[in-house]
């Protein structure tokens, strides 16, 4: 959620500078946070000024529907295993999935490199 407000930022800097003609937005960073601040996300359903430590849990349970466990364990898990509907875990994986791997990188890589190796594989066991 926070790389779709960075890119609305740029787009509302971008749109200004274009605007006013001058690559100076500097001193009308003020007047773009006051806007952002009170609009009303589509997702939450709020103004950022009116998300508190009493509609967090509101807001979390917009953002994130259904059971709170499976909501964790699918948004933490790095392998993101599914259940089956007996309650059983579903690897990520089957026989025949065309994968790539991805690459590791330092603590502060450019995030414009691809994260990913050029080859394509094929699971061929799980």
């Amino acid at each position: 959620m926070a790389e779709v407000n960075i890119r609305k930022m740029k787009r509302v800097i971008y749109r200004m500078i274009t605007q006013m003609g001058s690559e100076k937005y500097v001193d009308k960073l003020p007047e773009i946070e006051c806007a952002h601040n009170h609009r009303i996300h589509p997702k939450t359903g709020f103004r950022p000024i009116d998300i508190n430590e009493e509609n967090t849990p509101l807001v979390f349970r917009k953002l994130y529907p259904g059971p709170i466990e499976e909501t964790l364990h699918h948004h933490h898990s790095p392998w993101n295993i599914a259940t089956t509907g007996s309650g059983k875990q579903r690897l990520p994986f089957r026989v025949g999935d065309r994968v790539v791997v991805r690459k590791n990188f330092q603590q502060f890589h450019h995030g414009y490199l691809p994260a990913w190796q050029p080859n394509v594989y094929r699971v061929s066991k799980v």
